[in-house]
């Protein structure tokens, strides 16, 4: 009633829908192969550090845990929260934002040149 119905469906044929979805994907894809190496490096930690005895002075496979641990929260962080912020959206406002000062910058160009070029067509004439 108050506001107007707009077509809120995506366009399956749009080609940048496709490209969207296969980077997320390839995001998601590292994130879980980061993941599965962590498990992976951390039974051979710990298999070092208590199992083979390499180091058992301390248990340094738990700082490796940690460490690693952090990483892997740092790249979930990026995957899952940050990245469906900073989505297209964003780039796209960044984009325009950035094209606004090149124009800018652009425009002080042209008006230096302006000045320098009359100067050069006074001493062609003369």
């Amino acid at each position: 009633m108050f506001f107007k119905k707009t077509n809120t469906e995506p366009d399956m044929d749009d080609p940048e829908l496709g490209i969207h979805a296969k980077r997320r994907i390839r995001q998601k894809k590292w994130f879980y192969t980061h993941a599965v190496w962590y498990l992976i490096g951390l039974v051979f930690s710990f298999m070092a550090n208590k199992v083979l005895g390499y180091g058992q002075t301390h248990d340094w496979f738990i700082w490796v845990a940690f460490a690693w641990g952090f990483l892997l929260c740092v790249h979930m962080v990026s995957v899952f929260i940050l990245s469906p912020f900073i989505g297209k959206e964003w780039e796209e406002k960044q984009y325009a934002r950035l094209m606004e000062v090149q124009k800018k910058r652009l425009v002080k160009i042209q008006q230096k040149v302006d000045e320098v070029l009359p100067l050069e067509k006074k001493k062609e004439s003369e």
